[in-house]
């Protein structure tokens, strides 16, 4: 497979490019006091687990905002250990996304793949959140698409068709890179997409704030400047 027959690169963002579990962290360390004895890697498991449950509930019940899904994510995952969320501490998690930084690798590996390639966000975040990390990771994306946009989120397959469509490109011109096989590689994958998926492995152990899910990701990498400089060579 040559890289050059790409025209567009599409990312996931959180977790691929911004530290999703360092934001976490931050957020819920105000809530989960040094007396309460959790592992971040049990925290990190109840947060993927709601997430995904609220994000595809959406498909029933009617699409809402990413900030009300974390929000009610919080409030549930501090349930699930015994801890009351209420007032503005319940909105800490939802808050604090804006704020997360991208990893160290992330920003050099995006200006240097945009020299060939246009580069594409596709994201299950809102327009406002997203515009912040925009600022963050200190790029041009050609495309932006946002669950907020779409109207639902990964790994609903309307995503990447709506990635698609808008673009007006064919499958193969198009690389798909996420590190979340859940969301971005089982659907990808089971459209026919190229991917390559960026294996974070999570800082705290365990798989991290995402399901564990299976597929055949086409090329794999431990960060975005290996992800640069394979696609780059």
């Amino acid at each position: 497979m040559e890289f050059s027959n790409f025209k567009y690169i599409s990312f996931d963002c959180y977790g691929t490019l911004i530290n999703w579990e360092a934001g976490i962290r931050d957020a819920v360390s105000k809530l989960f006091t040094p007396e309460h004895k959790f592992e971040m890697k049990e925290i990190l498991a109840s947060f993927a687990k709601w997430e995904s449950k609220f994000e595809e509930e959406c498909r029933v019940r009617g699409f809402r905002p990413y900030y009300d899904i974390l929000t009610d994510v919080l409030v549930a995952v501090c349930n699930d250990f015994g801890i009351i969320a209420h007032g503005k501490s319940k909105f800490a998690l939802a808050d604090s996304v804006k704020t997360w930084q991208p990893y160290s690798d992330s920003i050099d590996a995006l200006q240097e793949l945009s020299k060939r390639f246009k580069l594409v966000i596709l994201s299950n975040i809102d327009d406002e959140i997203f515009a912040e990390s925009n600022l963050l990771l200190q790029t041009k994306f050609h495309s932006v698409f946002t669950a907020q946009q779409i109207g639902s989120y990964k790994p609903d397959r309307k995503n990447f068709e709506h990635m698609l469509e808008q673009l007006g490109c064919e499958k193969s011109e198009i690389l798909h890179v996420a590190q979340s096989i859940y969301h971005d590689h089982v659907p990808a994958k089971a459209m026919g997409l190229s991917t390559l998926w960026v294996n974070r492995k999570s800082i705290f152990g365990g798989s991290g704030a995402t399901p564990s899910a299976n597929a055949s990701p086409d090329f794999v990498v431990d960060d975005m400047k290996e992800a640069a400089a394979l696609i780059m060579n």
